[in-house]
């Protein structure tokens, strides 16, 4: 209905331009015979606009009583969502005006009809204008006829949330992709994303996770690992140690990112077996030199017959660390990486 009046709001501004031409017409001539003849189009032009309020009007009246018809169930809705971000906020009905209706907002059964007193901009903290708001939001979604027609982008839906806020974010989410023909969601958070997906990951309905990369020339969208992008430390080092096995690497980059993962995923291995006896500050040049120094009947005598591969494998990695000035310059050999990468893999299971 609104679209109607649109068009027909700009119906109207197309008659009064054509009514303010007909005129300069008009004045313009000094023949009698024209002048009739421009006055004639001017009262059908009138006319037009005249019927053209009516019609603008009709449909209002339509939209204020389908307004008024579906503004309990928008409330009803409304408050509904407020129970899952904060059961102490509620709204209630204030005035009508036309097609609007004024609400205010009630917060722990205490109505704020006092704007100048009691302003939203600080009676409510961001968390909780953000659930009034994605409220608004999925309220008027699920009454929406023929969703199953729309495609829905959401940007951001989390900000300030906590993490129970967000679980039902993600399960409102959730609930509407199987309403509309498909849902977009924006989100710098990582962690939610990872969620999000991992909610889809036993579902029929299918996910797709997209990230914005960039070059020196242009930002790209590009398919995003996110499970692997949530995985922290030793597993997520671990992680891109068998994938190179599995699928290599395509860039040059990417293969000094495995070799990077080479001595944070042995010393992570260590740490955790020698949980307290392995200080924080020491690397794995430092565990090196405690097998090299240990006696028999020690914890870390067991890995002399390996001491060898340890430090071969050290070296190795050594060579494209940061640290070493001609990191970028050392050209990497993908047959070496591969055979250092398979015994990074299997020292790790000895250990």
């Amino acid at each position: 209905m609104r679209k109607q009046i649109d068009i027909l709001n700009i119906e109207l501004k197309k008659l009064q331009i054509k009514r303010t031409n007909i005129r300069a017409k008009k004045n313009k001539t000094e023949d009698e015979v024209k002048k009739k003849e421009y006055e004639l189009l001017m009262i059908q032009n009138s006319l037009e606009k005249k019927a053209t309020r009516e019609k603008i009007k009709d449909i209002e009246v339509g939209l204020v009583e389908l307004s008024k018809k579906y503004q309990d169930q928008y409330l009803f809705k409304i408050n509904e969502y407020l129970k899952y971000f904060n059961p102490s906020l509620k709204l209630l009905r204030l005035n009508q005006y036309n097609t609007k209706a004024v609400y205010t907002l009630e917060i722990l059964g205490y109505p704020i009809t006092n704007t100048k007193i009691h302003s939203l901009k600080y009676s409510l903290s961001e968390a909780d204008k953000s659930a009034l708001s994605i409220s608004f939001f999925f309220s008027k979604l699920e009454l929406t006829p023929d969703l199953n027609n729309y495609t829905i982008i959401i940007d951001d839906p989390i900000t300030s949330f906590d993490y129970s806020r967000k679980s039902s974010t993600i399960n409102m989410i959730y609930r509407l992709s199987s309403k509309v023909k498909q849902i977009i969601v924006l989100t710098h958070d990582h962690r939610f994303a990872f969620d999000l997906s991992k909610k889809f990951s036993n579902s029929s309905i299918p996910c797709e996770n997209i990230k914005i990369n960039t070059n020196s020339e242009t930002s790209y969208f590009q398919l995003h690992n996110i499970e692997r992008e949530n995985l922290s430390g030793i597993f997520k080092d671990l992680t891109v140690l068998n994938e190179y096995i599995l699928n290599g690497a395509q860039t040059d980059l990417e293969k000094r990112e495995v070799i990077r993962c080479i001595r944070p995923v042995i010393e992570g291995i260590f740490r955790i077996k020698y949980f307290g006896i392995i200080k924080q500050n020491e690397w794995l040049g430092d565990i090196i030199e405690k097998i090299r120094q240990s006696t028999t009947n020690t914890d870390f005598y067991r890995y002399k017959s390996i001491l060898n591969n340890i430090i071969e494998i050290n070296d190795y990695s050594k060579e494209f660390h940061h640290s070493n000035p001609l990191y970028f310059e050392t050209p990497i050999n993908d047959y070496e990486l591969k055979s250092y990468v398979n015994n990074t893999l299997n020292l790790i299971r000895e250990i």
